[in-house]
């Protein structure tokens, strides 16, 4: 295993720390930011166990379909992240809807 596997491996230990207790002692479920959060730091873990079983079994079964699957997920949650951001920023700048032409010729 390289040095840049190992350091990469490393990140599991306090990620599987944080998804414990997040999961067992914060209401995550409660919030959109909760969920994403969650979903973000399993999608990171899966990550770093593909690294981990790439350094050992370089072809196995399955492994392009696994890897688009974790990679997708990784990507949806970052973008569930951005989106959670801009809702927060426009929700504490009272910022509204956008008004759609028909409803300002009424």
């Amino acid at each position: 295993m390289s040095v840049g596997n190992l350091v990469v491996v490393s990140y599991l230990l306090p990620l599987i720390l944080f998804i414990y207790r997040y999961a067992r002692y914060s209401p995550w479920t409660m919030s959109f930011v909760g969920r994403a959060l969650m979903g973000e730091k399993i999608a990171f873990s899966l990550v770093i166990a593909l690294v981990l079983l790439g350094s050992y079994a370089h072809d196995y079964p399955g492994r392009d379909w696994i890897r688009l699957v974790v990679y997708a997920s990784v990507l949806v949650f970052l973008w569930w992240d951005f989106m959670n951001l801009l809702h927060i920023q426009n929700k504490a700048r009272g910022v509204q809807k956008k008004v759609r032409w028909k409803d300002r010729v009424r």
